[in-house]
């Protein structure tokens, strides 16, 4: 049984594994956006789904304004979380 999903969030987008998982979200056909999220400026990826946003996830204003205005509006209901502090 498929499943049709309106949205996918990922985290951590600009990681290995962050970056892997976007793909593979692109390219399944029961997902219509993912949003990639991550502190760098942009990513290296483009595709037709993909929205990405430079966010800082540990200013919770921002958080707040990607919670509530681009998830929002691109309808998303699965957080994918991949994100890491990047210093210990």
């Amino acid at each position: 049984m498929r499943v049709h999903i309106q949205g996918v969030m990922v985290t951590g987008a600009t990681t290995p594994i962050g970056e892997r998982l976007v793909r593979q979200l692109c390219e399944d056909h029961g997902i219509d956006n993912v949003l990639a999220v991550a502190a760098e400026d942009a990513m290296a990826f483009e595709h037709e789904k993909l929205v990405y946003r430079k966010v800082d996830l540990g200013r919770s204003r921002r958080a707040h304004e990607l919670l509530f205005g681009i998830a929002k509006d691109l309808e998303i209901e699965v957080l994918v979380h991949t994100s890491m502090h990047r210093a210990a």
